[in-house]
């Protein structure tokens, strides 16, 4: 018996050091790390208080919770702010190790991924992969060799690849433009966030920090 507490005893000792060890640091792209560090979070606009303050709640309730919960992004077609909404939490939520976290997209109506987001996202120091999806152009978004990429495709409020419980639905919704956006029928209560600066402006690099701010914003550790 004592030969056997001998031998079991350093198995034990492995075994809780292992079960203890911190997680290994996750790695982002360089250049998007110091993208989002770069990011001044500047105090929350009226507007947008409730919204960002409910969803930094939810993503961090996310690290008890036994199941995974999903965020959908909804803009006017899914070309643009949705878009990149999507690569900007996952990234995020990836570099916070927020695991249970899933992350998705679309439109009042079905457009195409805007080229000028695939320029913008390269800018900042995403690889990105032209593809098809389903016969269409699509795209894979890396931010990470060690994460899978972001497949970005355009898809309208009704695709059936989207999920319908277990969500928060976000309304991207462009004040600038018409009111189809406000109009989505979404399977959960949405949130709003309303964005005055217009990919249509050529304000993209503008509209991308605003984005990439309110996300900074939601995966702040409480």
């Amino acid at each position: 018996m004592k030969k056997l507490l001998i031998l079991t005893l350093p198995a034990l000792v492995l075994l809780t050091i292992w079960a203890f060890k911190p997680d290994a640091p996750v790695k982002i792209y360089p250049e998007i790390e110091a993208y989002f560090n770069s990011i001044d979070t500047k105090p929350l606009e009226a507007k947008h208080a409730y919204t960002l303050v409910n969803l930094q709640h939810s993503v961090n309730s996310s690290r008890i919770d036994y199941k995974d919960w999903n965020y959908t992004f909804y803009c006017e077609d899914n070309s643009t702010k949705s878009q990149a909404a999507q690569v900007f939490l996952h990234t995020m939520a990836y570099a916070k190790k927020f695991k249970k976290v899933k992350i998705h997209s679309a439109g009042a109506a079905k457009g195409t991924v805007d080229q000028k987001l695939i320029d913008g996202l390269a800018k900042i120091g995403y690889k990105v992969n032209k593809t098809t999806k389903n016969g269409e152009v699509a795209y894979e978004v890396k931010f990470s060799d060690k994460a899978d990429p972001v497949t970005l495709f355009a898809k309208d409020a009704r695709d059936k690849s989207l999920p319908i419980s277990d969500v928060s639905s976000i309304l991207l919704c462009d004040t600038t433009r018409g009111k189809s956006c406000f109009q989505i029928l979404t399977p959960s209560t949405p949130f709003y966030l309303p964005l005055s600066t217009s990919s249509d402006t050529g304000d993209m690099d503008i509209m991308l920090k605003d984005i990439a701010g309110a996300m900074v914003y939601i995966t702040k550790n409480k």
